[in-house]
């Protein structure tokens, strides 16, 4: 704990001033947002120590970046802002890196203007990247696939399991308009992928009888349901659609893990899994130790801090310039992020991996267990956007 509190005074905060090397013009300084738990937490002590090493791989070495070092000031708090904006952008930071949650990086994302330093967003599956004019903001990246990434999951493991025109029934509650969204999409996608399928439909949550709603869609049919509520609902209907039939695959869209891991067989998308498993970040985890003698507990974590800096020294060795403008530029395309074992490829369109690995799980004993892993790209039967002009 002493050797990652002098990690976190050697790495500055938000309220120091910039070191003497940025204002003399031969380091480039990057901000870092921690975690909504803060800096003195697991997922902060997954982060830190990896921001650290990646700043040590170019500081340490003869040429730097372009002969300049970098300068990564972890922030401090857990409340930003447009202000926050403003000021990063005065200091002349060319980027943030935000390991926030969706109710922090939606603030930012909102008030990000042409010439603020670029926000790489490394744990956000959610918060939306484009303007009013449904474009993507020229300085707004994202390490995570869009939440959809779910939708077309679903599509996928529907198509590869089941014979052509099998019939799939989809809950989902028309008065929500993210779980409504994902239910259309993954139909769309199912009827795409040559299935049949038939969104019945609650409103408001919930019904006073699953049993009746489970009935109708085997009456129907169903080779295969799609529940897409929340997760009280997922697990009251899951139940009564057990007791008339224990067989039938059953897909979660819109529960959270938590929420349905006691559900026995049932299966979700998750696009953290992988890494997790991936081999490739015990060896970062073990390249972290020797640098800073502190242990990252939080593989995911670990793994998106370190591609999130080569992505953006990725860019600061690419940019014609180092501001904001050139560096957004060069980051829309960037290619060969390390992440794990993968090396990712930007969608320029999307801003988001072209192509990015995601593990199909099933419950198993009150246990996430890994089934299959697909390569997703942000096309195809069952994306969307997720904003309310994409689902007509």
């Amino acid at each position: 704990m002493a050797l990652f509190l002098l990690l976190l005074t050697a790495l500055s905060s938000a309220e120091a001033e910039v070191p003497r090397s940025v204002e003399e013009g031969w380091a480039w300084p990057i901000a870092v947002i921690p975690p909504s738990d803060g800096w003195d937490s697991p997922s902060g002590r997954s982060v830190a120590p990896v921001v650290e090493y990646a700043q040590g791989l170019v500081n340490d070495s003869i040429e730097g970046i372009k002969e300049h070092d970098v300068f990564f000031r972890l922030e401090s708090g857990d409340v930003f802002d447009s202000s926050d904006m403003v000021r990063w952008r005065k200091e002349g930071f060319l980027a943030v890196i935000s390991f926030a949650d969706e109710r922090v990086n939606r603030v930012l994302a909102d008030s990000w203007r042409q010439g603020d330093p670029v926000l790489l967003l490394a744990d956000d599956s959610s918060t939306v990247l484009r303007d009013e004019k449904e474009v993507v903001k020229a300085g707004l990246f994202s390490l995570d696939l869009h939440d959809s990434y779910v939708t077309r999951a679903a599509v996928e493991t529907a198509v590869s399991i089941l014979p052509p025109a099998s019939e799939v029934g989809l809950l989902s509650d028309r008065l929500a308009q993210s779980l409504s969204r994902g239910a259309r999409a993954v139909s769309r996608g199912l009827r795409e992928g040559g299935l049949n399928s038939q969104v019945f439909w609650v409103a408001g949550g919930g019904t006073d009888s699953f049993s009746m709603m489970a009935q109708e869609m085997l009456g129907f049919g169903s080779d295969m349901v799609v529940v897409w509520m929340t997760d009280m609902a997922a697990r009251e209907f899951y139940r009564q659609l057990r007791v008339l039939d224990g067989s039938v695959p059953v897909w979660s869209g819109g529960a959270s893990l938590d929420g349905i891991v006691g559900l026995e067989g049932i299966m979700i998308a998750d696009q953290d899994l992988p890494l997790r498993l991936d081999k490739a970040i015990k060896t970062l985890k073990t390249d972290v130790w020797d640098a800073t003698r502190v242990r990252v507990p939080d593989s995911p974590l670990a793994a998106k801090a370190y591609a999130c800096c080569q992505w953006v020294f990725q860019g600061l060795k690419d940019a014609q310039k180092a501001d904001p403008e050139h560096l957004s530029k060069v980051m829309a395309s960037t290619k060969g992020i390390p992440l794990g074992s993968e090396n990712l490829e930007i969608n320029p369109v999307t801003h988001r991996p072209s192509v990015k690995k995601v593990a199909v799980i099933r419950a198993k004993k009150g246990k996430w267990i890994q089934d299959e892993i697909l390569s997703l790209s942000e096309s195809g039967a069952g994306y969307y956007f997720g904003t309310p002009k994409d689902e007509r």
